[in-house]
């Protein structure tokens, strides 16, 4: 049983591939796919750039355009932090017109604050049934967008294994604990 993870930059998606033999060659068949989750690498930096924020002078208002801005600055800081293994990247927005000086914003991206919103808010351990209830709602955020109320991809795992179980018991006779993760995507 092989579970595919493709967690892409804006959705993520779930299926189950086993592997069968047919007149002595082994092929692959697709016997679950998910829903397509609107969660991604987009929602932790949107994660991230809140982060940040929260870390800019108190009275601090972001146009949509510095959001943007501070959204784009935060990935590339999570990209540095996690390529070259930094401590940390000091992101910085600029004021505008007359406050142009006066008016920059500036605030370091830690990998510690990267590594708490990894682990915490989108791949957190989940030890038990009680930890599975998803609010299946969408939630429509930032830029527009139609995301997922739960942020935590191991939880849309767990669930969608889950939700597939009978399938999986009915093919392979067993569990559905996946032998091999595939993760792909962005």
């Amino acid at each position: 049983l092989i579970l595919v993870c493709d967690v892409g930059g804006g959705t993520t998606d779930f299926s189950l591939i086993v592997l069968k033999e047919s007149e002595g060659t082994p092929r692959f068949e697709r016997i679950a796919v998910g829903d397509h989750l609107i969660l991604g690498g987009d929602n932790i930096d949107l994660a991230l750039a809140k982060k940040v924020a929260s870390k800019f002078k108190s009275g601090s208002q972001l146009s949509s355009d510095k959001w943007k801005t501070l959204c784009h600055r935060c990935r590339e800081a999570k990209e540095k932090i996690l390529d070259n293994n930094v401590p940390s990247v000091r992101i910085t927005i600029k004021g505008e017109g007359r406050s142009l000086i006066a008016g920059t914003l500036a605030a370091d991206l830690t990998a510690s604050d990267l590594e708490s919103v990894l682990l915490d808010d989108f791949y957190p351990y989940v030890d038990t049934r009680d930890e599975l209830k998803i609010d299946k709602g969408k939630e429509i955020t930032d830029f527009g967008l139609p995301f997922e109320k739960e942020s935590a991809v191991t939880r849309h795992i767990i669930q969608f294994l889950e939700h597939h179980r009978e399938t999986v018991k009915k093919t392979l006779f067993k569990d559905p604990v996946p032998d091999f993760i595939l993760f792909n995507g962005g």
